[in-house]
């Protein structure tokens, strides 16, 4: 597994996950980041307002171009009060609200300014020719059975999950035919004229070719807000055609599961994390900075808070749209394919947000609220801390403690997170090694060549090595006078 099969990682601004969560599913939709590529507008100069269609584009183009870095996704977080005035910085928000929101900006920014008296989703809309769909209400008398239609936009389906176990259960209550016969609300059947009990029924009319399902996890009991835990299975493929209205039964409508996000704990204490699917058998943890790849069994044990599914047929998968950029870039007489991402930063230095560096490698120091833990790739479901101990894979997503083993039948662990390299295996250890904060100073002495940055020429390398045997050692002296003068 490769770590160009995906976007680059995102770093948290402080309660920033809601918004992370949502930009990762937002880039690996592939339908719309090639709408975004293709739509006509112009981009907007720095004394415009915010605009949310080019900070998206702008956003998607530098994740993919920084694949296997960490970026910042500025622009969100200084203008979110401009998305929704219901958001502010640094507060904790909820990331379906922040996806209707910033879905609702891109497309009022593909609306034609001289007419903003027109609705929103218009049929030149890119929003709406990804996301959007029709749905149909129907109501029909239980006399004649005649029935009125109404029509209505959609951009996401809310699902109720209290009296459902699986997704297709969800949505088999949401199109259900319910029956109202209310001795308070009579009908009119415009048909037979008679006061009438009818039944209403929701049908899809027209099905988008992304779809994305909100999971309603919440729900007010009259004093707070609880959230449902409870598991809601979901199926790696879906098939809309019972929910279709029959005059439009024809075509596709069978779809693909390509991300997942995640809604963990309560309160001030919740979190967001994305599951992301780049080809049919690859699967990546996108958890703000930290990126990894895990199993598919374990993406389908996890309380799913928003699904998203794509169109069988409809575009390729993102490893596949990566590799077309790869070979148009090779191909590309005026652009040349840099050797690796440390040539693409050297050559395109990244913006910087308050003193955070905006395109962060595997090199790059650390922060000081960042562990010192390394996230590598494994075909594995099962993650380990060493050779003998052996974790839920599940448990330790919830505590941000992931650790993948990388056999040597596995591919080469690929680093996506702003981590410390780690010691060369032992030959009789399978395992990847950490190196923590607290290891024994000949094993860090040993360690040197792969702490500092390959890039660098071998007299700089010697510099910093010096450097670092001079610190260690007036650190010693220190001790060895300390002890002799107390002692």
């Amino acid at each position: 597994m490769e770590s160009d099969q995906i976007g680059a990682g995102l770093s948290n601004l402080g309660n920033t996950c809601f918004i992370n969560a949502v930009l990762q599913c937002i880039t690996h939709t592939v339908p719309l980041v090639e709408k975004l590529r293709s739509v006509n507008h112009p981009p907007c100069s720095a004394e415009d307002e915010f605009c949310a269609l080019c900070a998206l584009r702008d956003h998607v183009e530098r994740s993919i171009a920084m694949s296997g870095h960490i970026i910042v996704p500025e622009q969100f977080p200084s203008n979110l009060s401009k998305i929704s005035s219901d958001f502010v910085l640094g507060s904790q928000g909820d990331s379906h609200e922040f996806l209707r929101c910033l879905l609702d900006s891109v497309d009022n920014c593909c609306l034609d300014p001289k007419s903003k008296g027109r609705p929103s989703l218009e049929e030149d809309s890119l929003v709406k020719q990804v996301f959007g769909g029709c749905l149909k209400s129907q109501l029909k008398c239980s006399e004649c059975n005649h029935h009125s239609d109404t029509f209505e936009p959609l951009l996401d389906l809310s699902l109720e999950i209290n009296n459902a176990d699986s997704v297709t259960e969800a949505l088999e209550s949401f199109f259900r035919v319910e029956k109202i016969d209310d001795e308070e609300t009579k009908f009119t059947c415009g048909g037979c004229n008679h006061q009438v009990t009818v039944e209403k029924q929701l049908m899809l009319d027209q099905a988008p070719e992304v779809v994305s399902l909100h999971l309603k996890r919440f729900e007010n009991n009259g004093l707070c807000i609880e959230k449902i835990t409870k598991p809601v299975k979901f199926e790696l493929e879906l098939d809309l055609k019972p929910f279709v209205s029959s005059t439009n039964a024809e075509g596709q409508f069978t779809y693909d599961l390509y991300a997942v996000v995640v809604h963990v704990g309560d309160g001030c204490m919740a979190h967001y994390y994305t599951f992301i699917r780049s080809s049919p058998s690859a699967w990546h943890w996108m958890n703000d900075s930290k990126v990894m790849g895990v199993s598919e069994s374990l993406v389908l044990d996890e309380p799913a808070y928003l699904l998203f599914y794509k169109k069988q047929g409809s575009s390729p998968w993102f490893s596949s749209f990566m590799e077309a950029q790869k070979l148009f870039k090779c191909n590309s007489p005026d652009h040349t394919s840099p050797t690796s991402v440390f040539d693409f930063a050297d050559r395109n230095p990244a913006p910087v947000w308050e003193g955070v560096s905006n395109g962060s490698s595997l090199n790059d120091p650390l922060d000081k609220n960042e562990e010192s833990i390394l996230f590598t790739y494994s075909r594995r479901s099962s993650i380990t801390v060493n050779s003998e101990t052996t974790v839920d894979p599940s448990q330790t997503l919830r505590e941000g403690k992931l650790i993948s083993n990388a056999s040597s039948g596995d591919e080469s662990p690929t680093c996506l997170s702003r981590t410390r390299p780690p010691r060369r295996p032992r030959q009789d250890d399978s395992s990847v090694e950490i190196i923590f904060q607290d290891e024994p100073l000949g094993k860090v002495l040993t360690s040197l060549e792969l702490v500092i940055p390959l890039t660098l020429t071998n007299r700089k390398k010697h510099k910093i090595q010096l450097v670092i045997i001079a610190s260690i050692v007036m650190h010693l002296v220190l001790c060895f006078v300390y002890t002799s003068i107390h002692f």
